[in-house]
């Protein structure tokens, strides 16, 4: 736009341009400039609709997608796939915007003239920006069966999601198991932790997307870790609690054993204590 205003300039300057003494000539040249420069610009501007889209639905792949656990027992995209689509859509309506957004030249030219237009407007017909728009939604429409069908790649570890496996550990806990069941419910949900990341790939590449699910991934590797660790506290706590009261017996057994008898037949009860103890 800038290069234009030159040649204008230069061309005032060399007499090629009307002079303002010639309003009607000067305004008839001024309507040509236009129309050649309405002409380029909407050119532009379609070329350039048609290959952002081409890009878009035939060259591009690589958009970040993410996955998270929200209120418990619901994934979540992110960005949510109406977040993709508002986005690159917006990108449309801003390469329109900015083909209606350049001014006629001489009002950049003559700053104190006041034109009957003040912009250019290219005509991009509408079923045109209808069809890039279009070409657009099929495809994330498309594209977004994939990583939605890949969700199932969690439907194991549903239980551990939604709190149902805490619910169980905390009816396991209260029916006061023994030490041995402890164990293999610690060893079970150490499995599963270990087990998350061996069947879960976390960054998958599908098409118009790349899938990371290293979050989700960790999240649930977290939840698993943390039952084990309710579990070992629990243990840990009954059985110090056992070895707290077996210590109370035996010091009651070597308080008794260490008294002094007060006669022969104490003595010998305490013998017969002692040989039995």
């Amino acid at each position: 736009f800038g290069a234009i205003q030159n040649i204008i300039s230069r061309g005032s300057k060399k007499k090629i341009v009307p002079e303002t003494t010639k309003p009607r000539l000067l305004k008839r040249f001024y309507n040509s400039v236009a129309a050649l420069m309405t002409q380029q610009l909407q050119d532009m501007c379609i070329r350039s609709l048609e290959a952002y889209t081409d890009y878009i639905c035939e060259s591009n792949t690589g958009f970040k997608l993410t996955i998270l656990l929200e209120d418990e027992d619901t994934l979540t995209f992110t960005p949510p796939f109406a977040k993709f689509r508002s986005e690159l859509m917006r990108m449309i309506d801003m390469i329109v915007k900015a083909g209606h957004a350049l001014p006629r030249i001489e009002t950049k030219v003559y700053m104190d003239t006041q034109a009957s237009e003040e912009f250019l407007k290219p005509a991009i017909p509408n079923d045109f920006i209808e069809d890039c728009q279009q070409r657009i939604h099929l495809l994330l429409e498309e594209q977004r069966i994939g990583p939605e069908l890949r969700m199932q790649d969690f439907d194991d570890y549903m239980d551990l999601m939604n709190g149902k496996n805490v619910d169980e550990i905390e009816k396991f806990i209260k029916s006061k198991p023994k030490f041995e069941e402890y164990c293999e419910q610690i060893e079970n949900f150490k499995e599963v932790e270990h087990e998350i990341s061996r069947n879960v790939c976390g960054i998958v590449t599908m098409g118009f997307y790349e899938f990371h699910r290293e979050g989700l991934i960790d999240t649930l590797e977290s939840l698993a870790r943390f039952l084990q660790q309710e579990l070992i506290t629990k243990v840990t706590a009954d059985q110090q609690s056992a070895m707290f009261k077996m210590t109370g017996e035996y010091e009651n057994i070597s308080g008794k054993l260490l008294a002094t008898p007060r006669d022969t037949k104490l003595l010998m009860e305490l013998k017969e204590y002692a040989s039995k103890t």
